[in-house]
């Protein structure tokens, strides 16, 4: 693990997923330095893409809305988005969240490349298996960029044990199975499946998919290592009239969770 994302899970992690481009890249820039204000741990940039298969409705629109701009929300561009943030911010952890084809189109040695030269974070591709993970890993990924493994309440003992040791950076703890979206009861299974995890590897674990309330992010962190926020705060900044209004109520719960973690 880097020596950032170490330093991050010394605490209780509130981690924030945003969308590049929604409404515009100049508002996603705007944003991102807003919550770096309101305390917010580390921050996925999502790379727009037509079809994302894990997302659910909210973060669908802001995919679609990011695209319909005609603006430029590409590979680059998120990289020179972190390059802005890590000016910005140095000790925040920055990583990018996208669709296999994007990264795979792109070309995974450029981006490895590009991303180590950014300091970018790490790498999350929902939509990425652990087998291809693995096979990427061996031939192309810098020690500084790790592919973060996603697991789910349903997968199996070898499984885990596969996925957990060979992961790096932290993992990505789905709370239930199903597309993103805001929910109000998580899969029971969780508390243990941390446990099992730690009792592989001394890894950090965070929680995302539908958490939304104080309550649950206080439920939550009592066993898990950070708290990834999605489709809640895309959801804020979709139903105010400004983009200002937005970003204050998505600051206001960033200060609301980060007090109960």
């Amino acid at each position: 693990m880097s020596n950032l994302l170490e330093q991050v899970f010394k605490e209780k992690a509130l981690i924030a997923y945003v969308t590049l481009g929604d409404p515009s890249v100049e508002a996603t820039i705007t944003y991102c330095k807003a919550l770096i204000d309101a305390g917010i741990s580390m921050i996925e940039i999502g790379l727009p893409f037509s079809d994302p298969i894990a997302d659910g409705p909210i973060i669908q629109a802001s995919h679609q809305q990011a695209l319909a701009t005609g603006e430029d929300v590409s590979v680059n561009r998120g990289f020179a988005l972190i390059k802005q943030l890590k000016e910005y911010a140095p000790n925040v952890p920055i990583l990018i969240m996208a669709a296999t084809n994007i990264i795979m189109q792109y070309g995974y040695q450029s981006f490895f490349k590009q991303a180590n030269d950014v300091n970018c974070d790490g790498l999350i591709m929902p939509d990425c298996s652990f087998e291809m993970v693995q096979a990427i890993n061996q031939i192309q990924q810098p020690p500084n960029v790790p592919l973060i493994n996603l697991v789910s309440p349903v997968c199996d003992t070898e499984r885990l044990k596969n996925i957990v040791t060979y992961s790096k950076g932290f993992i990505y703890l789905i709370s239930s199975t199903g597309i993103t979206g805001e929910r109000n009861e998580f899969s029971n299974k969780l508390k243990q499946l941390v446990m099992d995890i730690k009792n592989i590897k001394n890894i950090p674990v965070a929680i995302g998919f539908g958490i939304s309330q104080q309550d649950h992010c206080k439920r939550l962190s009592q066993f898990a290592d950070g708290i990834i926020i999605g489709s809640h705060f895309v959801k804020l900044i979709q139903e105010k009239p400004s983009l200002k209004e937005g970003i204050d109520a998505v600051c206001n719960r960033v200060k609301q969770f980060k007090a109960v973690l």
